[in-house]
C-alpha cells in the first residue's frame, strides 16, 4: 500500500522534508546573552495505519528533526517521534523523545476543538 491509501487527515500536508535556515538560539550566559544562528531539517515519513487494541484506528507519521549551528554544523538538537491521526475522533496525538542529558517523553492530544492535553 502507498501513503495515498490511508487517511492522514491534517497530517497529509506534512509528509516530506522541510528545511529552514533563519533560526536563532538565544541562551542566557553569566556574562550576557549568547546568540547562535541555526538551520534545521524535519522529515515526516508516512508509516501507515495501526490498530490500537482493536478499538481505535490510527494513521501515523514518523518524524525526525535535526537542528545544527551555522557556525560549525554541530547538531545541538535531535528529536524524533510520531504524529498520529484518529479520524473517528478527529484527534491528533504526538509522541516524542528528546535525547538530551535527561530522558524526556511527552504526549499531547489535540481534538478538532483545538483543545490540547499534555501527559508525561
Amino acid at each position: 500500500m502507498s501513503e495515498n491509501d490511508f487517511d492522514y487527515g491534517p497530517l497529509a500536508g506534512l509528509i516530506g522534508v522541510w528545511t529552514g535556515d533563519k533560526g536563532m538560539d538565544i541562551a542566557p550566559e553569566p556574562d550576557g546573552t549568547e546568540h547562535n544562528p541555526y538551520y534545521e531539517t524535519i522529515t515526516y515519513t508516512a508509516i501507515g495505519d495501526a490498530d490500537n487494541a482493536e478499538e481505535q484506528l490510527l494513521t501515523a507519521l514518523h518524524y525526525i528533526q535535526i537542528v545544527q549551528r551555522k557556525s560549525n554544523d554541530e547538531v545541538f538538537h535531535h528529536q524524533s517521534g510520531y504524529w498520529m491521526w484518529d479520524a473517528k475522533l478527529a484527534s491528533l496525538c504526538i509522541r516524542c523523545k528528546l535525547p538530551v542529558r535527561s530522558r524526556f517523553s511527552q504526549a499531547a492530544t489535540i481534538t478538532a476543538k483545538q483543545k490540547m492535553t499534555v501527559r508525561p
